[in-house]
């Protein structure tokens, strides 16, 4: 017993050496043993399986019944009542059982066959083909022949000369009384099919049949169902099973309920492996058999001290199975549960705290296999990376503590081993953001009232090709930014690249402000909000297509002014006609409407001239020429 002691010491000095303790810091240790005796009660019930196997046109077993299905089904219940209820079958079973109590107690994991009945066999004829094996052909119905294509089952066709009229068109020489001739159309027999008007079929020699393809002529074909067999033949094998169920009960002098709670948890073949047994019983019956084992073992104390703090240890068999592990690490590990009661309230771990625990865990042993681990992990979850803790620090700890450890160190390693840049993502996914918001805004603006597919489309154009174009850039500036970072650490801490969540998450933000910003383009075109200036190219853009693929717009007549030499002529178009007219057109418009320089350009003069006279701060030239409509119409 002092091996094990010694040998489980050394272990737990080994254990917590370096993390957060010493080996030396493990003292007073002193063990202790108590007699346990484990006692196993392993009912075995008997029954017979059975399986068919059923082959068209296959051979015979040993014992065939031929067409007498009510014998075979006879002989199958003969079987399976033997297999049952026969006491010189069980014998076969038990016989083996009793050649080692620990085998015996192992087999009752899993269900045994222990003898099966020479199969048997019985004739069973197809009902498809009415145990003929063949079946009439689908295509030919059973004749064996089908309808010529050619000539539709008639045999004949009509004269390709005639065309089935028996005579042809003619020209006759008529002489005259006075001697002169005379040309007459007439008609003549057709001499290619005599005047019949029809010839016999050369495809199928005029029987109107040809040989069925499907069946070759037969009339018949294989039945699918058994191969062309006619039968089949069914073959049984009946086999004898047991299955068995356990009963553990225990009784030793301290930690009784704790080892038999471990015990109930564990598997019979575990048991087996850790406990001598001896049989020491055996009750019979018609179709069971309980067994009764009895094992002894001793149950190993050891209580022990770290900084003052006492723990007690208990396992049995050799090797030690511990089933009562003092949490360890809950004591050792308390600081750092307070940490993250305070990083928490700050609202999450800085980069200089995130560097210093990286220092500190990489330096303790079981929290720097832990973190390997997770790092190494895909994307695992709390209750995942809570349990590498508790296998690195082989289940001293507990899952409080587990799971307060293991979100320290994805805290850390978030900082330390990225999977995506945030900053890239956050800053300038909000500059893009921005942008998205205003392409939509300018855009639903210049189509509103004048093609809202246009408007709907570009919309959608903007959101694909922002949320494509940048997406792509901002995903591989991520991409680039975290490898640089994660050169910072080892390689066994470098966690993989995910950047793929980040972009669903800007993808969605991305759609909310596209959808926002062509609501606001609605309104702003409505003069119900102000409008944004720099959403006037994408307005600018948006009218124009609108020009080019139509507008729905009818609510007032837009005008056409030309220069004709000393004076100006104003020609009134027809409000359908708004869209062919030119940005100079709308130009010279607003200067003359505003009283400046009839020149067609819209300078920096023409457009405050403009915002004066429609009081508003508008900039593109498609505004401010619907703006000054408006106002001429209102006067």
């Amino acid at each position: 017993m002092d091996e094990i002691y010694e040998a489980l010491i050394q272990k737990l000095r080994n254990l917590i050496d370096k993390n957060s303790a010493k080996a030396s810091d493990l003292r007073n240790a002193r063990g202790d043993f108590f007699p346990s005796e484990v006692k196993i009660s392993i009912k075995w019930e008997f029954d017979g399986e059975f399986s068919d196997e059923v082959v068209a046109g296959g051979e015979n077993a040993s014992i065939h019944f031929g067409k007498d299905r009510a014998g075979f089904e006879a002989h199958a219940s003969e079987c399976m009542s033997e297999a049952k209820n026969s006491q010189k079958l069980h014998e076969i079973l038990l016989n083996s059982l009793r050649e080692g109590a620990n085998s015996a107690i192992a087999s009752a994991q899993a269900q045994q066959r222990y003898y099966s009945f020479s199969p048997f066999s019985v004739y069973e004829g197809c009902e498809k083909c009415a145990q003929e094996g063949k079946i009439a052909c689908k295509k030919c119905a059973g004749s064996g022949t089908q309808d010529c294509p050619a000539c539709e089952g008639a045999g004949k066709q009509p004269c390709f000369i005639c065309a089935g009229a028996g005579q042809i068109p003619a020209t006759y020489i008529r002489e005259q009384s006075d001697g002169s001739t005379k040309m007459v159309e007439g008609v003549q027999t057709c001499q290619k099919c005599g005047g019949a008007g029809y010839e016999e079929c050369q495809k199928c020699a005029g029987t109107g049949k040809l040989k069925c393809k499907a069946c070759d002529g037969a009339g018949w074909s294989d039945c699918e169902v058994c191969a062309g067999n006619g039968f089949f033949i069914r073959t049984r094998s009946v086999c004898a099973n047991a299955s068995a169920s356990a009963r553990i009960g225990l009784r030793q002098i301290a930690y009784n309920d704790e080892f038999l709670a471990y015990l109930c948890a564990q598997n019979l073949e575990f048991i087996a492996s850790k406990i001598a047994f001896t049989q020491s019983g055996e009750e019979l019956s018609e179709s069971a058999c309980e067994a009764e084992y009895i094992g002894k073992c001793k149950v190993v104390e050891l209580r022990f001290e770290i900084f003052d703090k006492n723990y007690v240890l208990v396992g049995f068999g050799d090797p030690l199975s511990i089933f009562i592990k003092p949490k360890i690490f809950d004591d050792l590990f308390a600081d750092d549960a307070i940490n993250l009661v305070k990083i928490q309230s700050q609202g999450g771990m800085s980069a200089r705290q995130a560097y210093g625990f990286f220092e500190k865990y990489s330096a303790q042993p079981v929290l720097d296999s832990a973190m390997k681990k997770i790092a190494s992990a895909p994307n695992p979850s709390e209750d995942e990376a809570a349990n590498i803790v508790k296998r690195s620090c082989e289940g001293f700890i507990g899952d409080e503590m587990a799971r307060n450890m293991s979100a320290m160190i994805r805290g850390c390693l978030d900082r330390v081993s990225p999977t995506h840049s945030r900053a890239v993502w956050g800053v300038l996914g909000a500059i893009v953001w921005v942008l998205g918001a205003l392409g939509a805004c300018g855009f639903m603006a210049g189509a509103f009232g004048k093609s809202a597919l246009v408007g709907i489309f570009g919309v959608l154009c903007i959101f694909a090709l922002v949320a494509g174009v940048c997406g792509a850039v901002l995903w591989g500036l991520s991409s680039v930014w975290t490898l640089i970072k994660q050169r910072e650490i080892p390689s066994e801490y470098r966690r993989s690249l995910r950047n793929r969540p980040a972009f669903v998450k800007f993808a969605k933000i991305l759609a909310a402000f596209v959808l926002a910003g062509g609501v606001y383009g609605v309104l702003a075109a409505k003069n119900s909000v102000p409008k944004i200036a720099l959403a006037g190219k994408f307005e600018n853009l948006a009218s124009q297509l609108c020009a080019k693929f139509g507008s729905e717009n009818t609510a007032s007549a837009p005008v056409a002014i030309k220069d004709e030499g000393n004076f100006t002529v104003v020609i009134i178009r027809d409000a359908n006609d708004s869209a062919n007219i030119s940005q100079k057109e709308k130009i010279l418009f607003i200067q003359k409407a505003v009283g400046a320089k009839q020149d067609g350009i819209f300078g920096r003069k023409t457009r405050q001239s403009a915002q004066k006279f429609i009081e508003q701060n508008l900039t593109s030239v498609d505004e401010i020429y619907e703006a000054v409509k408006k106002k001429q119409d209102l006067e």
